[in-house]
């Protein structure tokens, strides 16, 4: 039986130039999506491995601006995620 997309992405993600924290966090973050709903991640990662650093620091982005209260960071870091997907579509 073939890997699930779950740990398809956490392969990719373990092999990517990321910091080990920043594998953790990412993994978590699509550990918490049913796997169903990762098939995209996964093809977008298979397609393109240069998503896996973008969509960490995107999530920092969306991190930090929820510690600080910062609407317009949020607003930010939402806006680069679109951007970015729309170039994939």
């Amino acid at each position: 039986m073939g890997q699930t997309n779950l740990e398809a992405i956490k392969a990719m993600i373990l092999a990517s130039d990321l910091a080990p924290r920043d594998q953790d966090e990412l993994f978590v973050v699509f550990a918490r999506v049913g796997d169903k709903e990762l098939a995209s991640v996964r093809t977008l990662f298979e397609e393109e491995p240069g998503a896996i650093r973008m969509l960490s620091a995107n999530y920092k982005a969306k991190r930090n601006a929820v510690a600080a209260r910062d609407t317009k960071a949020w607003q930010n870091a939402l806006l680069e995620e679109e951007q970015f997907l729309q170039t994939k579509e």
